[in-house]
């Protein structure tokens, strides 16, 4: 079987210690690396060939030996028995495995580089080279054991030239000179040379001294303050230090802090003298509304330090505002997203429209989404390209203010197009230049909607090879506009060479980043210098010279005080305009062109930094600090917040710093509101019910929300239970209205006088009205006045009847007339049953039958009239059959009275239907005179009722064998109608009555149900009431009545 390595995979060096690969070689700064070599099959160790030579001198066969190798013979340890020198290195190895066959036809090999690392050689005194007293010990440290030397003001020497001074305090790893002599603005240079005693190597390194013994003057403010903004991270403020000198910051919001124990303002490190600015700033956040007080200090690259302290008054603003973040100006987004913030949590919704008048049909309504409810998004998705306004308003304060703002943007998706890119000549009709530092052209582009924002162009050289033909690109925005149409009319820079021919490929951007999608072409031009005017060579001026023979269409630029017309004269690109007189000056940050090292007109470089939009080359360029590189514009933080990268002023990738949008758990963190948690430890951490923050679920500082712990009074809740006194009123936790729990607030305990830490008193009936004293103080009336309203009804009675206590125009209706009316129909039955029957007497004294023997009382069908039967002749006898008949409709009749005397009292608590049914048998029944007085013995004694109706079925046999007679069939008629008339009546007050009876409600979190009328159920909203059809389903769902509204 055939053994093979490859190196790289199986056959691999191992330097055991720190390097670093590089391709297929191997950098360390070890003098004697050690290097493992790892075979995959076993190999005879005494057959090992193994070589190490410089790379530019091989054959030299540097001392290596083996050291060791494993168990499995496949693993090899080799070091070198010398110290290499700094360079690059080849080993080479080759060996036989155990049945003696030979590993390679030629010997593997590993490169490796050895660098030394550098010499370390610090200052360690005065810090920074600035001392706050003269003379000064001046220190040094390396990192690793050298010799070192020191000469005064010369950096023109070597080691052995410096000398050796046997003052210098010194040992392996620093040395000290004592008595220098430093100087206030006057560096003063000490040159310090060491030899690494282990590499052997020497350093040269030069340290300016110089002398500062003022404290820095520094002033602390706070910006916004008062503070009246509430952000999506809560109220903030940014405490700034402004010094004459360069410092580094701490602050606290401990006043007795010492520096040591503050909190360095972001990116500030007083080791490190790069973090020294004569301004520093942090931003501060607060919890609450409330006066906040800090302490801070400062100190000096000298190490002296000014102090002092900044009150922060943070409080709800007085005047509202709305901040429209986005959509911007221009966008390409078919639906972009609406996203603003408010200064102040919104009273109400917001909303947004696209009409001021916030028609129904227009607007929508919108929540915030943090929360402190300040910052607002949603996306617009029935909207289209072109230029759109929309409409934003929202509610603030007690009194629902409206605040309304508007913002306008275009909606673009379509690319732009080239339309034409033309190179001119100064030449007439030529296609050869003689400027050989510019290319001139026009350059046309159309967008109908967010217009053209830049030309980008490349200037190629035909003459070259194409890997090599791109001369310059760049960017030039449009000199005019035409309508739709976009143009740049002018020239380029561009370094170019006699002789060669150039074209240039232009291509358009709009506002949005939309580009075209062809590229156009110019004509080529080719430069030929010998092409320029004579009179641009003659030494005088004339022509179109502006001076001589610079400017105009001569090829050579005027120098700065030389004259001219136009910028375009003069090599400095500004040509001032100084009261009529032209002269090329030098470029300023306020000549309004681009020139100097400006990246755009009048900014960026050593001018002002540059807005959104502008040319940039570095962050610094920029007032955002941002300079994107892919387009070489300034771009607003929230465009870096975005790009999932970790940017500079970010904690976290896109988040924390600069950015609104606080990091995860877990996040890298700088301070607390980096946090969402807010709670930054190097890292987010998680919220807790013990950080001391407010943050999380928390209602309050560690209460609230998911905590154990409850708010105390004061704090913002949400529910009863994140409340101590589990009383969440209005936002805030309040104290428990109803102390003792009893069912009456305390302040009607206290204003009637009860206790309102006993809740003995709430069953009981002061004013004896019927109703207890806790009834009373949710109803409103005076628990100890029985009649509040004074309309004649106590307030019990006013209740059972369902009428407002509070209303004297609201009271029970008296009664007592229907009961006079039912009493008045039982009258006119007995009396018509009276006369029918001294009617019979007198014209029929016919035998009647014995008395019969009443069966117990049954219940009957529904009674009907009897049909009537045909007319026949006056017998004087009855015959057996008939009055066998009669016998049984007495029967019948007395039943029927029966059920009447015990239907009548119950008239008033009966349903309609039964009611008519017995209306039904007052119609059809007659007899004797009924009173008053048998209603009430009927009630009161079985045997008094048994006599009546006895006496009754004697009366009914009677009036039953008279139905013949044609007398006593009209008489009966005119009292059917009688009794019809008064059956009608009595419908009508029944029909009142039952209009008193409401619906049965209750309240989903009640325990009784209520007359749909019952003042204590009056100002509960419909959503939180529940209905019953009657009163077993609510007692079926386990409610009970309340004594208050329902009366049986």
């Amino acid at each position: 079987m055939k053994k093979t390595l490859c190196i790289g995979i199986l056959f691999t060096v191992f330097l055991l210690i720190p390097f670093v690969a590089a391709d297929t070689s191997v950098i360390t700064n070890s003098l004697r690396p050690n290097i493992t070599v790892i075979f995959n099959t076993a190999v005879d160790p005494d057959s090992i060939m193994a070589a190490l030579d410089p790379k530019a001198a091989p054959g030299t066969n540097i001392s290596i030996r083996l050291v060791s190798y494993d168990a499995n013979k496949t693993r090899f340890l080799f070091t070198t028995l010398e110290d290499l020198a700094e360079g690059d290195y080849v080993f080479s190895i080759n060996g036989r495995d155990l049945t003696g066959k030979l590993l390679f036809t030629t010997p593997k090999i590993q490169e490796f580089t050895v660098i030394y690392p550098p010499l370390v050689i610090e200052l360690l005194n005065p810090r920074f080279g600035v001392s706050s007293y003269s003379p000064v010990d001046f220190t040094v440290g390396v990192n690793r054991q050298a010799n070192c030397r020191y000469n005064l003001g010369s950096q023109n020497f070597t080691f052995a030239e410096s000398g050796y001074d046997p003052e210098i305090i010194r040992t392996p790893y620093w040395f000290k000179k004592t008595g220098i002599s430093v100087y206030a603005n006057n560096a003063y240079p000490i040159v310090v040379s060491c030899e690494d005693l282990f590499y052997h190597k020497t350093t040269i390194l030069t340290f300016y001294l110089t002398l500062d013994t003022a404290p820095p003057q520094v002033t602390y403010r706070a910006e916004p303050n008062p503070v009246t903004f509430l952000t999506s991270r809560g109220f903030e403020s940014t405490l700034i230090a402004e010094a004459d000198k360069d410092v580094s910051c701490r602050y606290s919001n401990n006043t007795n802090s010492i520096f040591s124990e503050m909190l360095p303002f972001p990116f500030n490190d007083v080791t490190k003298s790069g973090t020294y600015a004569e301004t520093q700033s942090v931003t501060l956040g607060f919890p609450d509304q409330g006066t906040y007080t800090y302490a801070a200090e400062c100190v000096s690259l000298a190490n002296l330090s000014s102090r002092g302290t900044v009150a922060v008054d943070v409080r709800l603003p007085t005047e509202y505002t709305i901040t429209i973040l986005s959509p911007p100006s221009y966008t390409k987004e078919s639906q972009p997203w609406l996203n603003f913030t408010i200064n102040a949590p919104a009273a109400g919704a917001c909303q947004y429209s696209k009409d001021s008048g916030f028609a129904a049909a227009n607007r929508s309504s919108i929540l915030p989404y943090d929360s402190l409810g300040v910052r607002y998004r949603t996306q617009l998705v029935s909207i289209g390209p072109g230029t759109h306004t929309l409409y934003v308003r929202c509610p603030f304060g007690s009194s629902n203010q409206i605040v309304t703002v508007s913002t306008t943007f275009s909606i673009d998706t379509a690319r732009p197009e080239m339309i034409s890119a033309m190179l001119t000549s100064p030449l007439a009709n030529s296609s050869k230049t003689y400027y050989d530092d510019r290319l001139c052209g026009v350059f046309k582009a159309e967008d109908r909607d967010s217009g053209i924002d830049f030309f980008s162009y490349t200037v190629v050289d035909e003459s070259r090879a194409s890997s090599s033909s791109i001369v310059e690109r760049g960017r030039v925005n449009p000199s005019r506009q035409d309508n739709i149409t976009y143009i740049f009319d002018g020239c380029i820079d561009a370094d170019l060479n006699n002789t060669n021919t150039y074209h240039v490929d232009v291509n358009a951007t709009d506002r949005v980043g939309l580009g075209t999608l062809q590229t156009k072409s110019t004509n080529a031009l080719t430069v030929d210098v010998t092409l320029a005017p004579e009179n641009c060579d003659d030494l005088r001026k004339n022509g179109d010279e502006t001076d001589v023979d610079c400017g105009g269409t001569c090829p050579e630029k005027c120098l700065e005080g030389e004259f001219c017309e136009d910028n375009s004269d003069c090599r400095t690109g500004y040509c001032e305009d100084d009261d009529g007189v032209k002269k090329c000056a030098k470029s300023s940050c306020r000549d309004d062109i681009k020139n100097g090292d400006e990246t755009d007109v009048d900014c960026g470089g050593a001018c002002g930094k540059c807005d959104d939009g502008d040319d940039c080359e570095e962050n610094s360029d920029c007032k955002s600090g941002r300079c994107d590189p892919s387009q070489d514009i300034c771009v607003d933080k929230l465009d870096t917040c975005t790009n999932q990268k970790l940017d500079e002023g970010e904690a976290d990738v896109d988040c924390g710093g600069l950015c609104d949008a606080q990091c995860d758990d877990g996040s890298t963190c700088d301070v607390d509101s980096d946090c969402k948690s807010l709670v930054c430890d190097g890292t987010c951490k998680a919220a807790s019910c013990t950080d001391n923050i407010k943050n999380g679920f928390e209602k309050g500082v560690d209460c609230g929300g998911t905590c154990d712990e409850k708010c105390p009074l004061g704090t913002s809740c949400t529910q009863d239970t994140d409340c101590a006194s589990d009383t969440c009123l209005n936002g805030k936790c309040t104290k428990n209205p109803d102390s003792d729990n009893d069912g009456m607030d305390d302040s009607c305990e206290i204003a009637n006088g009860f206790n309102p830490e006993d809740a003995s008193d709430a069953s009981g009936d002061v004013d004896d009205d019927g109703l207890t004293n806790s009834e009373e103080c949710q109803l409103g009336t005076n628990p100890r006045k029985a009649d509040t309203d004074g309309d004649g009804y106590n307030d019990g009675a006013e209740s059972d009847a369902g009428t407002d206590p509070l209303d004297p125009d609201d009271h029970p209706q008296n009664l007592w007339w229907l009961w006079l009316l039912i009493v008045l129909v039982i009258l006119l039955l007995a009396g018509g049953g009276y006369y029918a029957y001294e009617q019979y007497a007198n014209r029929r004294p016919e035998p009647r039958m014995p008395p019969q023997r009443f069966m117990p009382p049954r219940t009957l069908p529904p009674l009907s009239r009897p049909p009537p039967r045909a007319e026949e002749p006056h017998k004087a006898s009855v015959s057996t059959e008939k009055t066998e008949e009669w016998v049984s409709v007495g029967a019948e009749g007395r039943r029927k009275s029966e059920n009447i005397f015990d239907e009548l009292a119950l008239l008033a608590t009966k349903k309609k239907g039964e009611r008519e049914n017995i209306f039904h048998r007052l119609k059809i029944m007659s007899g004797e005179e009924i009173k008053p007085t048998h209603v009430k013995q009927i009630a009161e004694s079985p045997a008094a009722k048994e006599d009546i109706l006895k006496s009754f079925s004697i009366i009914s046999q009677k009036n039953i064998d008279d139905k013949t007679s044609k007398e006593i069939k009209s008489q009966l008629t005119d009292l059917k109608e009688s009794h019809e008339h008064l059956a009608t009546k009595v419908d009508k007050v029944a029909e009142k009555l039952e209009s008193k009876v409401e619906t049965l409600i209750a309240s989903k979190a009640g325990k009784k149900f209520h007359n749909a009328g019952c003042l204590a159920a009056k100002n509960i909203p419909k959503t939180q009431l529940i209905t019953f059809k009657d009163r077993k389903e609510a007692v079926k769902k386990g409610y009970k009545p309340c004594r208050v509204c329902l009366t049986r």
